[in-house]
This record gives structure tokens, sequence and C-alpha cells, in this order.
């Protein structure tokens, strides 16, 4: 299975098809790529390192 998103923003649909794809389908990998000072790499980072998700709108 493959999904490709371009251009969104940390919302709560984003968050909440990552959380189902890991969850109920078992993915094993979730790969998030940005280019240089990405926001969506430095929120998954940072959720990484302090378990802490950022308000989602």
């Amino acid at each position: 299975m493959q999904g490709v998103t371009a251009g969104h923003v940390l919302g709560k649909s984003v968050l909440g098809s990552i959380r189902f794809s890991a969850l109920e389908l078992d993915v094993p990998v979730i790969l998030i790529v940005g280019h240089t000072s990405c926001g969506a790499v430095t929120d998954a980072t940072r959720i990484l390192d302090t378990g802490e998700v950022p308000a989602t709108t």
C-alpha cells in the first residue's frame, strides 16, 4: 500500500490517516519527507522527541 500527499499541513485528517495506517492496517513504516526547513518534518521529529502532538486545525 502506498499513499502520497503533498502540500498538506498537519491537520486532523492527515494525522488520522497516519494513525489509521499504523494501528489498523499494520503499516510497518511511515516515511515523511520534505524540503529543507519543512514544517512536516519538524513536527514529526518533535513528536518523536517529546511525544507531544501539535495542535491541529
